[in-house]
């Protein structure tokens, strides 16, 4: 198996470490890329603020239209770390 080669190209804003795991660290743009036996490939994360997200749905019902919202909140947490 080839050994993969991991690369953090703004490591003020996410870092990687050996095994691929990448962490954020502050907002911003940062990339990430991976390299092995010739072939390459990357991707971009985008680390924003902690901001609830608001989604609504418009339904209509017997010719009544109504909109339901609901805030979401999605929380990321390493692998056994817990708060």
């Amino acid at each position: 198996m080839p050994t993969l080669t991991w690369l953090a190209a703004h490591p003020a804003v996410v870092t990687v470490d050996s095994l691929g795991v990448v962490r954020s660290l502050s907002e911003g743009t940062g990339g990430i890329s991976v390299a092995a036996a010739g072939l390459s490939g990357g991707a971009t994360f985008t680390v924003r603020p902690r901001v609830p997200h608001t989604a609504c749905m418009v339904f209509s019902k017997r010719r009544r239209t109504q909109q339901a919202c609901a805030t979401l909140s999605i929380t990321m947490r390493e692998r056994g770390v817990t708060p």
